[in-house]
């Protein structure tokens, strides 16, 4: 609950930086995202954490550059950000839904042994955990991919068999699908409305 009304929050910034064609809002919003990603790297719920820990830096600093343009009134710091951090939204994106899947390329056969919390309370997550061999090699690994434990226990039975999808070049990198999930359609979303947020905003 409290990640959705953050999200709306950042929606309604950026509404209302489209309509006053203010970058104070805008810089606001960026900052508000950025607080957001560093609350889901400190409640375990990110799935790329490093990533989420640079992106929440980048959000943060750029909103504050983004309000120090608007009150210097110079559009140059906003176009760049929108741009910049638009793209790192949208590779993010489709590494985690497209790339990944891509390499993901061999079925083998996974022994499913239980999911591992990500986050706490109503905002707890799971990742399904298997353990798989594969040239002679035996690997225990999570795929990254959150689900929530109604779903999961509707999904997979622990000590029984499932297919999943591995990197051959690295068995390290597993997958129980070979298409985006939710999240990553999200980062792929956000990274379009950044990018076209010079052409609609006057930043």
């Amino acid at each position: 609950m409290i990640i959705l009304i953050w999200i709306i929050v950042f929606i309604l910034l950026v509404l209302f930086a489209s309509v006053t064609q203010n970058m104070l809002f805008l810089g606001t919003a960026l900052i508000s995202i950025g607080l957001l990603f560093f609350f889901l790297r400190m409640k375990g719920m990110a799935l790329a954490t490093r990533a989420v820990f640079n992106i929440g830096i980048y959000a943060c600093l750029w909103g504050a550059l983004t309000i120090a343009a608007s009150i210097a009134n110079s559009a140059y710091e906003g176009w760049i950000f929108a741009e910049g951090f638009g793209g790192m939204f949208l590779l993010l994106g489709v590494y985690q839904g497209f790339v990944k899947a891509v390499v993901c390329r061999e079925k083998t056969a996974a022994v499913y042994l239980g999911a591992k919390p990500r986050g706490t309370g109503v905002g707890t997550y799971y990742e399904p955990f298997f353990s798989f061999k594969y040239q002679n090699r035996q690997y225990q690994r999570t795929t990254g991919e959150i689900f929530r434990r109604r779903k999961l226990k509707k999904r997979y039975q622990e000590g029984r068999e499932y297919t999943i999808y591995i990197n051959p070049q690295n068995p390290n990198i597993i997958c129980t699908k070979r298409y985006p999930g939710g999240a990553s359609v999200l980062m792929i979303c956000l990274g379009i409305v950044y990018l076209a947020t010079p052409f609609w905003v006057n930043i």
